[in-house]
C-alpha cells in the first residue's frame, strides 16, 4: 500500500517502528494554566490507534471522507524525531486557545521546529492522565 502511494515502503515501516518505540516512555505533563483553562498534571499515553492515526493522516497523508489535505510532515523526518517533537510538545509547548477544548478535555500544544510549528493533541483520559490524540505540522500562510 505504501508503494502505491508513491512511497518507500521499507522507510515507511522503519518510520512506524521507530516512533513506537521511542513513544513506549512519554515524560510527564506538568500541568498548563491558560487564559482558555487549567490542565492538572498527569502521565501521558499514546495508544496504538492514535499512534497509526498519526503515521496514516500525518505522515502517509491519507484523507477521509473528503476531508481537505492533511498537513502531512515531510517524508524525510524519522520516527524519534516525531518522538522527541512530541516530547518537548508536553514538556515545555504553548497552549493555542483558539485550538483547545476544555469541555471535551483537549489541549492544543504547540512547538517551534526546524520544519516549521507543530501542533501536539492531548486529551484528558482519567483524573490524572492523558492520551496523544494527534500530531501535526501547521501549514505555513
Amino acid at each position: 500500500m505504501a508503494w502505491l502511494n508513491g512511497w518507500d515502503a521499507e522507510k515507511a515501516k522503519e518510520f512506524a517502528e521507530e516512533l513506537y518505540r521511542e513513544t513506549r516512555n512519554l515524560p510527564k505533563f506538568e500541568g498548563r494554566s491558560a487564559p482558555c483553562g487549567y490542565w492538572p498534571p498527569g502521565k501521558v499515553k499514546l495508544f496504538e490507534s492514535d499512534l497509526r492515526h498519526i503515521i496514516r493522516r500525518n505522515y502517509e497523508g491519507k484523507v477521509y471522507y473528503g476531508e481537505p489535505d492533511a498537513t502531512v510532515f515531510p517524508k524525510s523526518i524519522s520516527g524519534k524525531w516525531l518522538a522527541n517533537v512530541i516530547k518537548k510538545a508536553i514538556t515545555s509547548g504553548d497552549v493555542n486557545c483558539g485550538k483547545t477544548n476544555p469541555r471535551e478535555g483537549k489541549i492544543a500544544l504547540e512547538v517551534d521546529t526546524e520544519i516549521g510549528r507543530v501542533r501536539v493533541i492531548l486529551q484528558r483520559i482519567g483524573y490524572k492522565s492523558y492520551k496523544v490524540l494527534t500530531a501535526y505540522l501547521l501549514k505555513s500562510h
